[in-house]
């Protein structure tokens, strides 16, 4: 019986002298450390992500649009103009660092002013559209839902903004038909429990504009999403 424990025990003595030394190095780091461990345990990678549209890499120039109902306009008057600025700038961005030639673009208060001056726009046929203003691709962002709270709770944050990115093609068989769809959602604050002693409103609606247009932006290039920490729940 003895020989037999013994045996066992020469057989396992590898698997159970490394237990050990696991355990005495673990004893070795602070809390911490073991938190920091925990946490990158946790981490999501960045990834590489191809573009959901490759349209404007051949186009001759482009335009961002975008339209709201009078409820979000009126009670976020600055997010039309700063959603069509940032999507656009961060396009015009990145072509910028191109090698093959760069798509022309309209800047965004020319767009903005066009809207103003035709604010029954959106009712006209998008060939028509992009032809006043120059662009062979037409982008359209529609919004449907931008909120800072949920309704009913001014308290806490619950940032919300969603829309719809369309591409009309003028060298398309029909400029008036969509050649490109998908839908956009962002949120801010990741976590509950945020109020305005944690955020000023205008810091909500900076990040969720930015997060929007980054996005939107993003359909149209190869790109690496952000590494991050995920909630170690």
């Amino acid at each position: 019986m003895r020989q037999r424990i013994h045996q066992r025990l020469l057989k396992h003595s590898g698997v159970v002298c490394a237990a050990f030394a696991c355990l005495a190095c673990t004893s070795l780091l602070t809390g911490c450390e073991l938190i920091a461990i925990a946490l990158i345990a946790k981490r999501d990678l960045p990834k590489h992500v191809d573009a959901s549209y490759r349209g404007l890499d051949n186009a001759q120039g482009f335009a961002v649009m975008v339209s709201a109902d009078r409820s979000i306009q009126a009670t976020n008057p600055g997010a039309v103009m700063e959603i069509a600025a940032r999507t656009a700038e961060n396009l015009r961005d990145f072509y910028a660092k191109q090698p093959d030639p760069v798509p022309g673009w309209v800047p965004p208060v020319d767009v903005l002013s066009y809207q103003y001056d035709n604010p029954r726009w959106y009712l006209r046929p998008r060939g028509e559209v992009a032809a006043d203003l120059g662009v062979d691709r037409l982008i359209v962002i529609s919004l449907e839902e931008y909120r800072l709270t949920d309704p009913g709770n001014t308290i806490e944050w619950n940032g919300v903004v969603s829309g719809r990115v369309t591409v009309y093609e003028e060298d398309s068989l029909g400029m008036d038909d969509v050649a490109f769809e998908h839908p956009v959602t962002v949120r801010f604050p990741d976590k509950t429990g945020y109020d305005e002693n944690s955020y000023q409103a205008n810091q909500i609606a900076s990040v969720l504009v930015s997060k929007f247009a980054k996005q939107s932006a993003e359909l149209f290039y190869d790109h690496m999403t952000e590494g991050r920490i995920s909630s170690a729940n």
